[in-house]
């Protein structure tokens, strides 16, 4: 019984092998080429997110700065 099914399975098995070479230089070029093409879309994206963040924590620090200069003037007794 075992081995009305393993002796199958083992001549399916070394048909796949015979038949797997693994990829050709063409391909693999190929998936270097898409890979660089996304990766100069998105460097430059990524570059500009970055920048737009440092501008909204710089404006954040401003309005902290702001709030804290308005709220010494306020604790301060006038004249002094």
């Amino acid at each position: 019984m075992i081995n009305t099914l393993t002796g199958p399975l083992a001549r399916k098995r070394a048909a796949l092998n015979k038949e797997d070479t693994g990829f050709t230089l063409i391909e693999l070029l190929v998936v270097v080429i898409i890979i660089g093409i996304l990766a100069a879309i998105a460097i430059p994206i990524f570059l500009s997110q970055q920048d737009q963040a440092k501008d909204s924590a710089a404006k954040s620090d401003l309005g902290n700065a702001k709030v804290s200069y308005v709220s010494l003037l306020l604790d301060t007794p006038a004249g002094t």
